[in-house]
């Protein structure tokens, strides 16, 4: 009694008796490329990612290696650039995987670019690029009639005691004193 007679006994339908017979060969087929090594086409599309040359692709989990520490230098470089020339920290609800994307970093690898290179968290490292932004707003000519709050809204603050907290914090006086204070200082001179 011949195979295909034993499915037809089993009241399987032709379509599925050839289906049986299609998957047959093709795990046949996929088995005998596997042990003779039959050319294969590969169906999966290659994918580019637009970093920054470097010598050798930076690994996330090399520690203290000189080629890692030359290629986040460069990329430390890179995205502090792009951040002050794009003024990325403008964008007032910008989180580490949007500002990884503009960027065309993965948001791991930013991460610790951040903690390594710039030794700050996110916020750290996000609200140090708005805080010199409004002090440069501050004391500029041409931002001399805007209020506080237009400059604190500007540079992406979008909490005023957030900014009050951490303006103070980091120079020690608010910013109208600090407007005032350079004012002063530019009728001494």
């Amino acid at each position: 009694m011949s195979f295909f007679a034993i499915l037809t006994e089993a009241r399987f339908t032709p379509y599925e008796v050839i289906l049986f017979w299609i998957a047959s060969y093709t795990v046949i087929y996929i088995h005998l490329a596997g042990i003779l090594r039959f050319p294969t086409i590969s169906v999966v599309p290659q994918f580019t990612c637009s970093l920054p040359a470097v010598d050798k692709p930076v690994s996330i989990h090399e520690n203290n290696n000189s080629a890692s520490d030359t290629n986040f230098e460069y990329l430390k470089i890179s995205v502090d650039e792009k951040i002050r020339s794009e003024q990325l920290y403008a964008r007032p609800h910008l989180n580490i995987e949007r500002m990884a994307q503009l960027l065309e970093l993965p948001a791991r690898q930013l991460s610790l670019l951040i903690r390594q290179e710039f030794q700050q968290n996110y916020f750290e490292f996000i609200n140090h690029y708005r805080l010199m932004a409004a002090k440069e707003r501050l004391v500029s000519k041409e931002w001399d009639e805007s209020s506080v709050q237009d400059i604190y809204e500007s540079v992406g603050f979008s909490s005023r005691s957030t900014f009050f907290t951490l303006f103070k914090k980091r120079e020690g006086i608010t910013p109208a004193e600090y407007r005032c204070k350079y004012r002063s200082n530019q009728q001494l001179e």
